[in-house]
């Protein structure tokens, strides 16, 4: 592991002791030459001396008090070395986890935030990229060879990362290692394989988050390998990571070169050392404890998904069974229950309700709140609709998801990709003014089914509910629209919705593809997909839908 640079340049003295060779006499000299009988005139003291000095000098000039500050790593250390936090990151998946006491957890976030240090790019968007550590065993050498290079027989694959937000907006390179940090925390206890993506855009140009991305991974001990995927998993642009365990314990060297850098970082705010130590004691205790939180919900996912494989009908399937309606319970879906009733009964159903009924039992944050899940089957009558327009998942921030996709209340901001979705507008239907407000009820309700891939979220975390079984639920929608309906609009924006085009019988419908809306994307086309600025899909769905005798869309927002 290559040691933590600090990312102060100035202060090169903050992270650095003296490290000479000098002889026995030339340290006599230094110690004849000083005046003060303190310090013996022996090899000790003199070594002694040089080092208080330098120590000295670094508090004065950067603030620093070193010895104080190894002081407090000697007590922090003593309290993160105790058997149950050790347990924590020695835990293995396939055995029972035990009842850890409250106050451990695993702070990954703060231990691996600072892996990786800010590089000029050297890796093209287009190049393809593999590692293998060279600590791996036989077998994972095996694995990385037969398996995850040829991207065969992959079990057990985590839902995908990617590196920017609903909007398609990119996070900054930190924000991103972080999320990252997060992400590979919680799915190394659920899967052995990740899937992630590092740019957005195959082009040759060099890419500074895939360059930072590849390099962060490089240096986390829970990466066993990885390489570029097939074309149709994303290619250049995506990776399979194969993770492992921290079934060595956790390093604490690790943990406090990262909270010392934090210390030099923020010396300058305190006026007092002793104030700072104490700050941070309290920040790194939170976040462990916090990050434990997270980890026993993350506990219950594991034990839930172990149960869920069980082909036998043990007492927590049973209650698994009998809530099965949890997700449908209270919701009128009118007419589409005759098409989606059969789906309550399927295995990803039951376990889909278990997990979503667990997660708010345990004050979860989910988005949209429970009687918008279904909220675009509710405004759009499976026999209503007209036209489908697909997105991904919800909003994940506070108050943004209201069960539409692209919509929001009328009283949030318009998102970006909203915004965009309205120039569009602007510029294809004369009759269109900008509204004030992002509520696409007035569309739903005209038979515009505004369906997201994934019906939930949870607070501030986008596509944590993905692959949970949302996406079985309405693909089968979406099926059962193509199948048993003539003459509907699909409207696809950005990669994901394409991937949904192999489910609509393009013969019997018209078929509308462009990128995202997300300003990241508008005005770009790749291959497959033209710009979205530009498109003309609102106009073309109308002209489409008058051609064969049905109603058209009123595309204007009321006030």
């Amino acid at each position: 592991m290559p040691r933590i640079k600090n990312t102060n340049k100035t202060d090169k003295d903050n992270t650095k002791i003296v490290n000479a060779r000098v002889s026995e006499e030339a340290l006599m000299a230094l110690s004849l030459a000083d005046k003060d009988s303190y310090y013996s005139f022996t090899l000790t003291g003199v070594i002694r001396k040089a080092i208080e000095d330098t120590l000295n000098d670094i508090h004065l000039t950067t603030g620093v008090d070193y010895c104080k500050l190894i002081k407090w790593g000697k007590k922090i250390k003593n309290r993160f070395e105790n058997d149950d936090i050790q347990s924590v990151v020695r835990y293995d998946y396939h055995q029972a986890i035990p009842p850890w006491i409250l106050d451990v957890g695993s702070t990954f976030n703060l231990i691996f935030k600072n892996y990786s240090t800010l590089e000029e790019p050297n890796i093209t968007a287009s190049e393809s990229v593999a590692y293998l550590s060279s600590n791996a065993s036989p077998s994972e050498k095996e694995y990385f060879q037969n398996t995850l290079f040829k991207a065969t027989n992959l079990a057990m694959v985590g839902p995908i990362w990617k590196p920017w937000d609903e909007d398609n907006i990119e996070y900054r390179t930190s924000e991103a290692l972080e999320r990252l940090s997060n992400y590979i925390f919680n799915e190394h206890f659920l899967n052995p394989v990740i899937h992630i993506y590092l740019t957005q855009d195959d082009n040759h140009e060099l890419s500074m988050m895939k360059s930072q991305i590849v390099h962060y991974l490089k240096q986390h001990p829970q990466i066993v390998s990885f390489c570029s995927c097939p074309k149709v998993q994303g290619g250049n642009t995506a990776l399979f990571i194969y993770l492992k365990p921290l079934k060595n314990g956790l390093d604490f060297k690790i943990l406090f070169e990262n909270v010392k850098q934090d210390i030099y970082q923020d010396v300058s705010k305190f006026e007092n050392f002793d104030d700072l130590l104490k700050a941070k004691e309290m920040q790194l205790f939170d976040e462990w404890n916090t990050a434990f939180i997270s980890f026993k919900s993350k506990e219950e996912e594991v034990k839930l998904k172990h149960e869920s494989q069980n082909t036998k009908l043990n007492d927590r399937l049973d209650e698994t069974n009998n809530n099965s309606g949890f997700i449908l319970e209270s919701t009128n879906i009118g007419d589409w229950s005759k098409s989606l009733s059969s789906e309550v009964n399927k295995p990803y159903f039951k376990s889909l309700s278990h997990y979503l009924k667990f997660r708010i039992e345990k004050k979860i944050d989910i988005y949209p709140s429970k009687e918008n899940w279904f909220k675009a089957l509710e405004y759009s009558s499976f026999d209503k609709t007209k036209v489908v327009i697909l997105g991904q998942d919800p909003y994940h921030g506070e108050g943004q998801a209201d069960g539409l996709s692209f919509s929001v209340p009328k009283e949030i901001q318009i998102p970006p990709s909203l915004r965009n979705i309205f120039k569009e507008l602007e510029n294809d239907d004369e009759d269109f003014i900008y509204p004030k407000h992002g509520n696409l009820d007035s569309w739903a309700k005209q038979g515009v089914l505004l369906l997201n891939s994934v019906l939930t979220v949870e607070k501030y975390s986008p596509a944590s509910h993905s692959n949970l079984g949302w996406e079985n639920f309405t693909d089968n929608i979406m099926k059962t629209l193509s199948g048993n309906k003539n003459n509907l609009v699909f409207i696809l924006w950005g990669a994901y919705a394409n991937t949904k085009s192999s489910l609509i019988n393009s013969d019997k419908h018209l078929v509308l593809k462009s990128v995202h809306p997300s300003p990241f994307s508008a005005t770009k086309e790749t291959k497959e997909l033209t710009k979205f600025m530009g498109c003309k899909h609102f106009s073309q769905a109308n002209k489409y839908l008058k051609k064969n005798n049905i109603e058209t869309i009123n595309w204007s927002i009321p006030k």
